[in-house]
């Protein structure tokens, strides 16, 4: 027999205990809806913020790009323009421009632009490659040394055309000059300029004339440039026959020892060196004061017969093949600072000028439309200007009046006055104005 009174009961407690859960739940949902709500909220927040800064970064990379290409293009017109050669073909050395820039050379693409064209006017050479490395032999030196890119290159150009060595070997023998003390007069790179074809002229070679300069200058000569000079007198002298004398006076066959220096290249080299050796074993030195003028005219009053002995010493370290150039790259351009410029650069050269290179043009369409559509862009915001003006003009008499009302406000409550007197005031104010 069923208990309708207990099942009422118990049925009754259970519908209690069911809807304090489901209350309990609905509070609980409407907790989590609410943090829900705010997640929303600050998620929305966040998005809008991101969007923002992404946003801003891209349009600051934007102008950073356009401003990057635009800087190539004018080291590139610069290029062209001092090289006569045309826009369109010059854009095969807008990878030398970058390739250049990116390893860190250079203050910035207008001056590279400048240093790519004074090597191309003056280098033996149209190769862009060739003319790359040129230009970065120069542009080291001019860090290293403060040598001009003209000066750096006329010199190696001469190096070149007299001795038949490379520009990297030219180059690499200007280094170790300047290294060694050559241009403590600043006219190493005049001397070489001057003198290079003498020296050739007499069979010596490159290593030679540099070695030769180092011991002069190591003796004490006051110049370079007096060295150089001395190399070419000699040849003069030998050439137009003031030196036979001496070479008969030496002991030596006159018309032998011209041809000798006439033929040029080892003959020469030889007998330059046994008319040297055979000048400076005399043992009066009358007599070799006498016959050193005649062989190196008033060069030889300058140097003395130390100098000049020092000058004839073909024996020293420098050497075309050394890796000089690269040694001075290394250690100047081995730095924090220098390092992330180079960063710097490489992300300037892969990924902004590519960017700029591809805004430019549509840039370009935006300012072209302007141009074309000026007269309406200027009639629409003169209209614009005027509805402006026009709802200035309405408001301004209300905010003085407010303003006006204020200051009265103020004035009054700064003085003996009674809050009536304020309100007084203040009315007397309104009507008055109105």
């Amino acid at each position: 027999i069923i208990d309708l009174g207990a099942l009422k009961m118990s049925i009754q407690v259970a519908t209690e205990e069911a809807e304090k859960k489901l209350e309990g739940f609905g509070n609980s949902t409407e907790q989590q809806g609410s943090k829900l709500k705010s997640f929303g909220k600050a998620a929305g927040t966040l998005a809008v913020a991101g969007v923002t800064a992404l946003a801003a970064a891209a349009g600051a990379t934007a102008v950073k790009s356009v401003q990057a290409y635009d800087n190539m293009t004018q080291g590139l017109n610069d290029f062209s323009a001092q090289t006569g050669i045309s826009a369109d073909a010059s854009n095969e050395w807008g990878g030398v421009l970058q390739s250049i820039y990116s390893q860190n050379y250079g203050d910035d693409f207008r001056d590279i632009g400048d240093a790519i064209a004074t090597v191309a006017q003056q280098a033996r050479d149209t190769d862009p490659s060739n003319i790359e490395q040129l230009t970065i032999n120069c542009l080291a030196l001019r860090d290293t040394f403060d040598y001009d890119v003209g000066e750096s290159m006329r010199s190696a150009n001469m190096l070149m055309d007299q001795f038949g060595m490379s520009g990297d070997e030219a180059f690499n023998l200007i280094a170790q000059g300047a290294q060694n003390g050559l241009d403590k007069n600043g006219d190493m790179l005049d001397s070489i300029n001057e003198y290079s074809v003498h020296f050739a002229q007499l069979g010596l070679d490159a290593e030679d004339m540099f070695n030769m300069m180092a011991n002069g200058a190591e003796n004490g000569t006051f110049s370079v440039d007096k060295l150089g000079d001395a190399v070419k007198e000699f040849g003069i002298r030998v050439k137009d026959g003031t030196a036979d004398n001496a070479f008969k006076e030496l002991g030596m066959d006159v018309e032998a020892t011209k041809q000798a220096f006439a033929s040029g290249g080892d003959a020469a080299k030889s007998a330059l060196q046994d008319v040297t050796a055979k000048l400076f074993e005399m043992q009066d030195p009358v007599e070799q004061n006498q016959l050193g003028v005649e062989l190196f005219g008033t060069m030889w009053e300058d140097l003395g017969a130390s100098g000049v002995q020092a000058l004839m010493d073909m024996n020293g370290e420098m050497d075309r093949t050394s890796d000089s150039m690269n040694q001075i790259k290394d250690i100047k351009y081995d730095s924090l600072s220098e390092g992330l410029a180079g960063l710097g650069r490489v992300a300037t050269t892969s990924v902004l000028i590519p960017l700029g290179e591809q805004l430019v043009p549509l840039l370009e369409q935006f300012v072209q439309y302007i141009y074309d559509n000026m007269p309406q862009i200027q009639a629409t915001v003169s209209s614009v200007m005027s509805a402006v003006t026009s709802v200035i003009g309405a408001v301004a008499p209300v905010v003085q009046l407010l303003i006006d009302a204020i200051s009265a406000l103020v004035t009054a409550a700064q003085t003996e006055g009674t809050a009536f007197n304020v309100v007084w005031q203040l009315i007397s104010l309104t009507f008055s104005s109105a």
